[in-house]
């Protein structure tokens, strides 16, 4: 990128579609949306901070949706951890991959998508201030 002349170097963005559903209690929605998008099998990812409380409850509100529910995320992942997730992701044969939690919980689940190669993220934000927002689904891989 150049810093020529009056301005800055002319680029054009296109971001992908999203839908944002926010307020108190939209994680009881959840499972309305997944169907919307033909969910079939979620695999849930969270971390151990929002296992006993969040990650429960949305799988409660998934019912017989929920697949697998995982709470392995945890800042820095070792990379044992993702392979033995990415493992988990195989053998459950999820269809869609539902992200509870803050930038290390979505970030992981971008890497299991990308490992998986057909899995589509859905991500659940419970970051105080949304700062880790991301535009989902991702791309069909």
């Amino acid at each position: 990128m150049s810093f020529s002349g009056n301005g800055m170097e002319a680029f054009q963005y296109t971001a992908l579609p999203a839908r944002v559903l926010f307020g108190f209690s939209t994680i009881a929605k959840a499972a309305d949306e997944l169907v919307s998008l033909d969910c079939k099998m979620p695999f849930v990812l969270s971390d151990p901070h929002h296992a006993t409380a969040a990650a429960a409850r949305l799988m409660r509100v998934l019912g017989d949706l929920g697949v697998h529910l995982s709470t392995d995320a945890v800042m820095h992942t070792p990379v044992e951890v993702t392979e033995r997730l990415m493992e988990e992701l195989a053998a459950c044969d999820a269809d869609w991959i539902v992200a509870l939690g803050g930038g290390s919980t979505i970030g992981l689940a971008k890497a299991l998508a990308l490992s998986k190669r057909k899995s589509r993220n859905f991500v659940v934000n419970v970051d105080s201030f949304g700062q880790s927002i991301t535009r989902q689904p991702m791309m069909q891989l």
